[in-house]
């Protein structure tokens, strides 16, 4: 491992040194919570008796009919400002943060607004991927299918998702891969990373991932090659890091080997992924007829 490795593997994830902010805590939204919730159904009672208890009495008193809308929106309002307020103190999410993000929408504060933080983060999770996964135009074929591209806002779109659901740690992996290796933007890769260190200290597989960067910038092929066949195997690995090691192995003349990766990455993919898998395998083949024989996509 290289002193540069090192450097990445054991350098500290948090923010740079200053003073420390002080904990917000949640009284104002409790002590809000606590008292509104009363004092809304006092007045939906006190209400709904000014208006004669007969919503269908012909003479049923137009004050009171506004008294009741009134007490209704009055505690609608009150569970809304309490939920934000509340939200807005809890040390685990940036409600802030977020509606500050280019790619923020009014989905975000509903999430904020109703506590539906892992909603509000699996809706935004599948705008990443539309994103992703839209044609850009001027870019090559083979650079799409291989997710290269612009994309200038990735970045913040896997950010509003981990700052929506911090624990979500796919977002880390797949958006740590895709800037890093297809994009060829280390540092937001580094910065994605270190947050979901930062937000998730036990999911020690991040880490491996900030060593891989530095194998990556140090053009340490066969560490990374290492990294990535100890990883293609779990749950939680991004399809394009299989494609890589695919990628590496075939440029390592390592052809049987990357014919295995191909053969995972197709098992964990959709059927795009099996039809890119059978292709690769097939230029692999076309490569070693004569050499090594043919070998057929399932076997």
């Amino acid at each position: 491992m290289t002193e540069r490795t090192a450097v990445a593997v054991t350098e500290p994830v948090a923010e740079p040194a200053g003073p420390a902010p002080a904990p917000r805590t949640g009284t104002a939204g409790l002590l809000l919570l606590t008292a509104g919730f009363p004092l809304s159904a006092l007045g939906f009672t006190e209400a709904y008796r000014a208006a004669g208890q007969n919503t269908t009495n012909p003479d049923f008193s137009p004050t009171g009919h506004a008294l009741f809308w009134l007490a209704i929106a009055i505690a609608l309002g009150w569970f809304l400002l309490t939920n934000a307020l509340r939200e807005y103190a809890s040390p685990d999410y940036h409600s802030q943060a977020v509606m500050a993000s280019p790619v923020a929408s009014l989905q975000d504060v509903g999430g904020f607004l109703f506590g539906m933080h892992r909603l509000a983060a699996d809706v935004a999770w599948i705008q990443t991927l539309q994103y992703y996964g839209t044609f850009e135009e001027g870019t090559e074929e083979e650079v799409q299918e291989n997710g290269g591209g612009r994309y200038p806002l990735l970045y913040a779109y896997c950010e509003r998702v981990a700052l929506l659901d911090p624990h979500f740690t796919y977002v880390y992996y797949f958006g740590g891969a895709a800037l890093a290796w297809n994009l060829n933007r280390y540092d937001e890769a580094e910065k994605l990373l270190k947050l979901g260190i930062k937000n998730n200290p036990s999911e020690w597989r991040l880490t491996q991932y900030l060593a891989a960067l530095a194998y990556q910038k140090n053009h340490d092929v066969s560490q990374l090659i290492v990294f990535l066949s100890s990883f293609i195997n779990e749950p939680d690995c991004p399809n394009l890091l299989r494609s890589l090691l695919a990628n590496l192995y075939k440029k390592e003349h390592r052809y049987a080997e990357a014919i295995a990766v191909w053969r995972i990455f197709a098992e964990n993919g959709n059927q795009s992924d099996v039809h890119r898998a059978r292709v690769e395998i097939d230029q692999i083949n076309a490569l070693t007829s004569g050499a090594q024989g043919h070998t057929s996509f399932l076997h």
